[in-house]
């Protein structure tokens, strides 16, 4: 009896341990899934949310705006190791961050997610597969963009790299522990996620889980080790969250027991059989209070907590084991809270959007952010929250609003409304008109309606004042005296009626038909293309004179001005406008030799009539008056009068014309702004048959530029380029001028030979720039101290000579060489540089020195040689 009890409770203990061991390692599965499921649908509602803000601004179009978002959000990119990147709806991608060399013009069209996407317009996460250009495993998540008009312009995309730490590796780790290994499997490509053992070989029961099927079970893998596994399906992605553990493992504490049954049963059969029963109960007694607690908390009649341990054997290192399940998955409701927190966070970034957002639950305003305050004239959000929708929404568009929120509500799966115009009541009662996003989304506390609002009543005034605008447009169009018209792909969409006429069309029967209706033959018709498109896709605008063909096949000579509405698309809409020219041509030939000749001269060409009214002038003309046509015409030469000549100067010039028809010669005039100039001027008579004057025609040419550089030429031929003082020349013309004077008025005066000190010095300790500067600065300072009936001359070099007329004793010319010696006392500055310098002066007088210029010269250098020998910065 005592080996048949043992054999029960040996029984009895396997069936009851393997059910315990499969309930707790079922329910470490469906934690994992669970914990897993929970990140996946964070990172699809973040990147949903991320993907509608790129369709509401249209940033798709953008690729910078649409980079600098994707390089900001670091809330969202938190959420994916690999970054994202944006495809258009070719699937070509256009922005990525972080910034992969290659990435960038990829196309991505040919996997299958992509066209997934596009046809169920709802995130998604696509198979684990190998990066295109990394090679590196990865798992991508997507959601589609769109655009307002409800149409999906692109795709963003988020990676995670399975290679590295990543959400799937870390909550896997977490309950990975012992012998038992954690494996996420996706039926869909019969492949592994993660595994916690790449070296663990394969188990029958993942095949059964990679055809659909969750549980427990035992079964011997390819190493030929028996395992406990247990399987759990995640809804999100379809994956299986598998735990194996070898059964070795798993009922070693079994197995220690069974060993010590036999051993008391060998006992007791020889002792006290009744003992075993006994001890046997009580050893149980503690197991069976396990496993009755965990199937109470597997049904959910008992809250999941730990267990007592009340023994300290194997069954007590079992209940251990589960108490350690325990404080996992409160491990895993800690992560739930971080995953709550991180949802904060995310409200956070919307708070600083600066599109109004607010969500409604069960028709109350729930959440609001600065921007809809901003939007609906609130200080705080108490004013808002808990209004019923209809507070907020003009009474006028109640029924779509309320359509949409239904609408919302109702779906079973997360959804975005396109956007629609509504008019929306601000707290103070006035009216806003807005562009308003609606959309379904999951938060913590449940189901709620998600709008996005943008103020447009700038937009619709603007939209108004269009509409009147194009309206005048039109009037204007239809009244144009030139034909308007505008091409698509070289087809008439729309004319003015002057353009039908023009072509001898009646109205409206040049709509739909080809522009080749137009030009003389095909020929021309495609070489006009072939111009007109060239110039149209630069930006220009395209401006040519040809002959057109109308209705009748006659023809005329017109202009033909194109411009393209979008330069980057020319065929898509052009507007020309077209003019008859045919008069216009004919008498632009008979004029354009003669008026070739008139405008292109460079000299001024007045004609008038034989009263001397003033019939044309040329370009010339205007350009050397500075008048117009306008404000000549009709008017008398005599306006040009500078009034330097007499009037007698006039009588004889207009003598000359009428007795010899011409006259020519040198003439001052006036300009529009009042400047006096030279002109070189000939005036001829024109007679007609009767020889009678009927015409005067005056050709002149401005000779200021001549007469300047007369002036010019002859100021330098006399003066010092440096300092502009006389050179030698004009010094020794203005001393001979000054004896004559002397000599006739028995006067005297005195000639002064200046020599600057040391300034040799000066050039080769600051360079010759410096040594100009100061000949510049001395010469000035020379000025100042002498006579304005004084010469003061540079003769070259640091050699000044100054000439001083009218003295009346030796001590006046002394006295102005003294101020010269003044003006060296304090130094010159030049830049940083203070310059002490001094000057030697020889004088000589006239008569007591000498009688002409070359002795007088002489003297007075020879008189400074004496100054310097005496020490310098001194006369004599």
């Amino acid at each position: 009896m005592i080996w048949g009890l043992v054999g029960y409770f040996n029984v009895a203990l396997k069936n009851d341990l393997e059910q315990l061991l499969s309930a707790q390692q079922y329910s470490a599965a469906s934690v994992i899934a669970a914990s897993i499921d929970q990140q996946v649908r964070l990172r699809l509602r973040a990147l949903e949310d991320l993907a509608t803000l790129f369709g509401e601004r249209g940033l798709i179009q953008d690729s910078r705006q649409a980079d600098a978002l994707l390089h900001d959000n670091l809330t969202v990119g938190a959420l994916f190791n690999g970054g994202f990147f944006l495809l258009d709806a070719g699937g070509v991608c256009i922005v990525d961050a972080p910034r992969m060399t290659g990435r960038r013009g990829l196309n991505f069209a040919h996997y299958e997610e992509f066209s997934a996407l596009l046809q169920q317009r709802k995130p998604a996460i696509g198979n684990p597969r190998s990066g295109k250009l990394t090679g590196r495993p990865l798992v991508a998540m997507s959601a589609p963009i769109i655009d307002a008009t409800d149409q999906i312009a692109g795709v963003l995309i988020g990676l995670t790299y399975l290679d590295s730490a990543n959400y799937i590796s870390e909550v896997i780790a977490t309950y990975k522990g012992g012998s038992s290994e954690v494996s996420i499997i996706d039926p869909s490509s019969a492949g592994f996620v993660a595994v916690t053992d790449a070296d663990r070989g394969g188990n029958p029961l993942f095949d059964r889980y990679r055809e659909g099927h969750e549980g427990s079970g035992i079964a011997t893998n390819s190493r030929g080790i028996e395992e406990l596994v247990s399987g759990r399906r995640m809804a999100s992605t379809g994956w299986i969250a598998a735990v194996a553990l070898p059964v070795e493992a798993a009922f070693a504490p079994m197995i220690a027991l069974r060993h010590t049954l036999l051993a008391a049963a060998l006992v007791l059969s020889v002792i006290l059989p009744w003992l075993a029963a006994a001890l046997v109960g009580h050893w149980l007694k503690p197991l069976r209070k396990a496993s009755s607690a965990l199937r109470e908390m597997t049904v959910g009649q008992r809250a999941l907590a730990a267990l007592p341990v009340t023994v300290r054997d194997e069954v007590g290192e079992l209940i251990e084991g589960f108490n350690g399940l325990v404080r996992d998955i409160e491990n895993c409701q800690q992560v739930s809270t971080a995953l709550m927190q991180s949802e904060e966070r995310y409200r956070a970034v919307l708070e600083l959007s600066p599109e109004a957002i607010f969500t409604h639950r069960d028709g109350r305003m729930a959440m609001v952010n600065r921007s809809a305050l901003r939007l609906l004239g609130a200080k705080e959000p108490g004013q808002l929250l808990g209004r019923p929708w209809t507070l907020l929404v003009h009474p006028d568009f109640h029924e779509m609003v309320r359509a949409r929120m239904e609408k919302a509500e109702g779906a079973k799966e997360p959804m975005v409304l396109p956007p629609v115009e509504q008019r929306y009541l601000r707290v103070d009662g006035s009216v806003v008109e807005v562009e308003v996003t609606t959309s379904n989304i999951t938060l913590a506390e449940g189901r709620v309606v998600l709008s996005v609002a943008r103020d447009i009543t700038q937009r619709k005034r603007d939209e108004t004042r269009l509409q009147a605008l194009l309206a005048q447009q039109a009037a204007l169009l239809d009244n144009a005296l030139i034909g308007i018209v505008l091409v698509e792909k070289r087809v008439i969409v729309q004319c003015n009626r002057r353009f039908e006429q023009l072509f001898g069309y009646a109205e409206g029967e040049m709509l739909g038909r080809s522009t080749e209706i137009l030009y003389m033959s095909r020929e021309g018709y495609e070489g006009i293309g072939e111009r007109i498109w060239a110039a149209l896709a630069s930006g220009e605008t395209y401006v040519e004179e040809i002959w057109f063909k109308r209705k009748d096949g006659g023809r005329f000579w017109g202009y033909l001005h194109g411009k393209a509405l979008d330069p980057a698309n020319p065929h898509g809409g052009t507007v020309c406008i077209c003019a008859d020219l045919t008069a216009e041509k004919r008498a632009k030939e008979r004029l354009q030799l003669a008026a070739s000749v008139f405008e292109s001269t460079t000299e001024g060409i007045i004609i008038t009539d034989s009263n001397q009214t003033i019939m044309a002038i040329n370009r010339a003309f205007s350009e050397i008056t500075g008048y117009t046509e306008a404000e000549v015409i009709g008017k008398n030469p005599k306006m040009l009068s500078s009034d330097r000549q007499p009037p007698e100067f006039y009588g004889e010039l207009w003598s000359i014309i009428q007795r010899e028809g011409k006259w020519r010669g040198e003439i001052w005039n006036r300009r529009k702004d009042g400047e006096v100039y030279p002109e070189l001027l000939s005036v001829s008579a024109v007679r007609d048959d009767e020889n009678r004057i009927s015409h005067y025609v005056g050709v002149f040419s401005d000779i200021s530029a001549q007469k300047q550089a007369e002036r010019q030429l002859s100021f330098l031929a006399h003066h010092d380029p440096l300092t502009g003082l006389p050179n030698r020349v004009l010094f020794n013309d203005r001393l001979t001028h000054a004896l004559e004077r002397a000599m006739r008025d028995q006067g005297q005066l005195a000639v002064m030979f200046i020599d600057l000190d040391r300034f040799k010095q000066v050039n080769d300790t600051l360079g010759h720039q410096f040594g100009d500067q100061l000949l510049q600065n001395v010469a000035r300072k020379f000025q100042r101290v002498i006579r304005a009936s004084d010469t003061l001359a540079r003769l070259g070099g640091d050699e000044f000579a100054l000439l001083v007329e009218d003295i009346r004793e030796s001590s006046d010319a002394v006295l102005v060489a003294q101020k010269l010696l003044e003006v060296f006392k304090r130094p010159v500055l030049l830049a940083e540089h203070e310059i002490h310098i001094s000057s030697s002066i020889g004088i000589s007088f006239y008569p007591a020195d000498g009688q002409d210029a070359r002795e007088l010269v002489k003297n007075a250098d020879a008189a400074m040689y004496r100054a310097k020998a005496k020490g310098r910065n001194g006369y004599s």
